[in-house]
């Protein structure tokens, strides 16, 4: 009997104990400011972007945070102020970036894009946040030491701007590159000034390329995710929510209907079965892929910059992978070559996951079908004042 009263007396403790701990607060880690009314406060007041956007932005030393107390201004709910802050590699952004949204077709979705300056600062930061100072300098001294053995300077991301020296003779004036020596060539990409500068004409150039009808976050992630050379969704978000804090970005507005029916890139798709080398050129347009036309030759021997997102799928081991995915690449340039494309045109590669809507896909963002089809998206960047229809 007294074991009992023991138990029972234990169990009367262990509730009483419960009903004091449901009266305590649960450990919230925003605790709300002074004179915050915490029924006009949403949870979770920074997302995991904003907070990512921040340390990306701070850890380059392109903008300061300043914390908005509660005030009758602003309904009692403190906010976060980014400010920006200079730094000398920021001059060295390329004014061709500006001229990409000022020359984009009436009603483009570049239109929207009224600070370009801020998204090359967000990419810098990225490529920053992804590769610390340490790791820079390990970097360069690889490429120094592959260039006193092999004379060339190592197709490895390299500077500031983590550029590869293939996008940089791609993107800079001919005349620009051909009067530079390897090691010049080199020096250029380690330097914070150049890497800036390059990275920046770079964007231009992928800035360009964009539908008239894409909305400014399409716009913003579409550039970062070939930056980048793929699909890495984290590298996306950040720099989409460091431009969204830098240039205080609206991303609820859809893109305007556009006006204009041309622009003045021209998307391909190379499509290819299961396991084969070689496929078909097909034109990317909004019905889906169809077949090329007069029209469309004409505006690939025009062509100023060819780049070429890989987007495979396949059953097999990696090595096999590699060397399938290269087979494609050299019938690619092969095949466009026969199509009209201007001899010694480089081509500027990147790996890229199949994207909604392109080369046939699903048009839904985060279908549940996955397109199992391997292709080639080729976007052929025109010269400013020649159009063919989206």
């Amino acid at each position: 009997m007294r074991a009992l009263k023991r138990e029972l007396l234990f169990f009367a403790l262990i509730g009483v104990l419960f009903f004091i701990a449901t009266g305590f607060s649960a450990f919230n880690t925003e605790k709300n400011y002074s004179g915050e009314n915490p029924d006009q406060v949403e949870p979770g007041r920074l997302t995991l972007d904003d907070r990512i956007g921040f340390a990306i932005i701070l850890n380059a030393g392109y903008g300061t945070v300043q914390l908005i107390p509660a005030s009758s201004d602003n309904g009692y709910t403190p906010h976060f102020q980014v400010s920006d802050q200079f730094k000398p590699e920021l001059a060295c952004i390329s004014n061709k970036v500006g001229d990409a949204t000022r020359d984009a077709p009436e009603g483009s979705g570049l239109g929207s894009l009224e600070n370009p300056h801020a998204l090359v600062e967000s990419i810098l930061a990225a490529e920053q946040y992804n590769r610390g100072s340490l790791q820079r300098i390990l970097e360069s001294a690889l490429a120094h030491v592959a260039l006193a053995l092999t004379g060339h300077v190592p197709e490895m991301s390299l500077g500031l701007g983590q550029v590869k020296p293939s996008v940089a003779r791609a993107v800079l004036p001919p005349e620009e590159v051909s009067i530079m020596s390897e090691r010049e060539l080199l020096d250029f990409l380690l330097d914070d000034c150049s890497s800036a500068y390059v990275a920046s004409t770079y964007v231009a150039t992928l800035l360009r390329a964009e539908p008239v009808d894409r909305s400014l976050k399409g716009i913003v992630g579409d550039v970062a995710a070939q930056y980048n050379g793929g699909g890495n969704t984290a590298y996306v978000s950040a720099v989409t929510a460091a431009f969204r804090l830098l240039a205080n970005a609206d991303y609820s507005a859809s893109a305007e209907s556009a006006s204009s029916s041309t622009t003045n890139a021209l998307r391909l798709c190379a499509m290819f079965e299961t396991g084969m080398p070689e496929g078909g050129v097909l034109v990317d347009s909004k019905d889906g892929p169809v077949p090329m036309d007069d029209t469309a030759r004409q505006a690939l021997a025009s062509a100023q910059t060819v780049t070429v997102a890989m987007a495979q799928w396949e059953p097999g081991p990696g090595s096999y992978l590699r060397r399938l995915s290269q087979l494609r690449l050299d019938w690619i340039g092969k095949a466009l070559q026969e199509l009209g494309l201007p001899p010694g045109t480089l081509l500027m590669v990147q790996k890229a996951k199949p994207a909604p809507g392109r080369c046939g896909g699903s048009s839904e963002e985060g279908a549940d079908s996955v397109q199992q089809t391997s292709f080639g998206l080729v976007t052929v960047t025109l010269p400013a004042d020649s159009a063919v229809s989206p």
